[in-house]
């Protein structure tokens, strides 16, 4: 049987491969931390508002849920332009640079949802909000991230079928994981 996977699972296996082995061999959940109750926060309809004119959006959507027979999510936004394309927007609390590889695999999954579902794909936007303002990135949707995406989902199956002794974690990570109270492996694996 072909596991079903989050979008949340997707960018969780690009921190760290454990977390994948973590959750779906041991069965283990991250608990709610103060940082992720102020992200549900942010991801309220009034915090995208100066996005809406800049995409030529015509339609927003809020909440799409979305499944194909290996993944799964819930996209924080779909907007829909006047052109007919569909922009899954994520929104993040964070203060990055640039967008995080996490994020942006977890947004090409959102978009490999709405275009398995029927809906054209060109672009996505990982909306990143924090207390001084917020930063905005468009990020295409070419071939290669989608062939980045199928590896990773590749890899997570691997993963949950035998293969975490393979798999490379960045131990530099491990202090800034949730996780890391409940991982059984962290040091124990070779890179």
């Amino acid at each position: 049987m072909t596991p079903l996977f989050t979008a949340t699972d997707v960018k969780n296996h690009v921190y760290c491969p454990a977390i994948t082995y973590m959750t779906h061999v041991l069965g283990l959940r991250e608990t709610e931390t103060e940082y992720m109750m102020y992200g549900s926060e942010v991801e309220r309809e009034g915090i995208i508002s100066s996005v809406i004119p800049l995409i030529n959006a015509v339609k927003v959507i809020r909440g799409m849920p979305l499944q194909n027979g290996e993944l799964r999510g819930v996209v924080d936004y779909v907007l829909v332009t006047r052109f007919g394309d569909y922009v899954p927007l994520d929104v993040k609390w964070s203060e990055p640079s640039r967008p995080k590889a996490a994020h942006v695999i977890q947004l090409s999954a959102y978009a490999m949802l709405l275009e398995s579902a029927g809906y054209p794909v060109k672009m996505g936007i990982l909306y990143y909000v924090e207390r001084k303002g917020s930063h905005m990135f468009r990020i295409l949707i070419t071939g290669e991230l989608r062939r980045r995406l199928r590896n990773v989902i590749m890899d997570m199956k691997h993963v949950i079928s035998g293969g975490i002794n393979e798999a490379k974690v960045d131990e530099r990570k491990c202090p800034n994981c949730n996780y890391r109270a409940m991982c059984p492996i962290g040091s124990s694996l070779s890179h």
